[in-house]
């Protein structure tokens, strides 16, 4: 009940009007860790309508479309969920450490220690731990998926910032740019449709996809989660909204109520 309750006010809560996702079947999954569950909502009739029971309370639920994962950080292992029959179906065990990302009908597992990210698509999950690394010798690597599925990543270790393009059911050769990141810098990875945008958290710096920097000034910046193209990016501070043009450079705010930041959604 608790997290029907949950999901009914997070989907009734008018909020800041954002672009509307679509989920395909109107369905979206949420979780409530404390009853280990992992629970269906259906937009439409505003019911929990299947749930999945899990074994660790350590687990999160991603969801792109119909494509829907189980990351169990506790257990190190990442299984997909059938929506047919709302079972978790393929699972794969992953080396301990290794952080999930997904974007499209792709998912990849980051392995900060052994600077790797291997990849794989949604249906083929269980094949991730053996498939060879997509990217190597990237220590301390940050990586997310693209909504297209491309993958973008950097390594505060060697200063790389690298972009793998979606190729037909793979990916293309990666396109590597050397990076200016601080040694050993707290790093946040997205994407803005193709390109690759990285943050530095301590300097409040933003290195954008044409080479150039912003120093922002301000450290604890949040970035924004993959979106699709466009010619900025956001960011959230504890008191506004920035905005940082990806071909100019020019930085727009604008003033929000003072809270934590959080990645948004653009």
């Amino acid at each position: 009940l608790s997290v029907l309750a949950l999901a009914l006010a997070a989907w009734a809560y008018e909020g800041i009007p954002q672009a509307e996702v679509d989920l395909n079947d109107g369905a979206v999954w949420v979780t409530s860790t404390d009853q280990h569950l992992v629970a269906r909502l259906n937009t439409r009739s505003r019911q929990i309508d299947g749930e999945i029971r899990t074994t660790s309370a350590s687990f999160d639920v991603t969801q792109s479309g119909q494509n829907v994962l189980v990351p169990d950080t506790a257990a190190s292992s990442v299984a997909s969920v059938d929506p047919t029959t709302v079972t978790l179906s393929q699972s794969a065990q992953l080396t301990s450490g290794a952080v999930v990302a997904q974007g499209a009908d792709r998912v990849i597992a980051v392995n900060a220690a052994e600077g790797t990210v291997r990849a794989a698509a949604v249906p083929a999950v269980a094949s991730l731990p053996a498939a060879a690394p997509l990217l190597a010798n990237m220590p301390g690597a940050v990586a997310v998926v693209g909504v297209d599925g491309s993958v973008h990543a950097a390594s505060p270790a060697n200063g790389a910032i690298v972009t793998v393009p979606v190729d037909g059911q793979g990916w293309a050769e990666p396109v590597t740019r050397p990076g200016r990141l601080s040694a050993g810098t707290d790093v946040a990875v997205t994407a803005v449709g193709r390109d690759t945008v990285v943050l530095e958290r301590g300097t409040g710096t933003v290195h954008l996809p044409g080479g150039a920097d912003v120093d922002l000034g301000e450290p604890g910046l949040a970035l924004q989660q993959p979106g699709p193209e466009s010619d900025s990016v956001l960011l959230a501070s504890r008191t506004a909204l920035i905005t940082v043009g990806l071909d100019d450079g020019r930085v727009t705010s604008v003033p929000a109520s003072e809270g934590t930041p959080a990645p948004g959604a653009a």
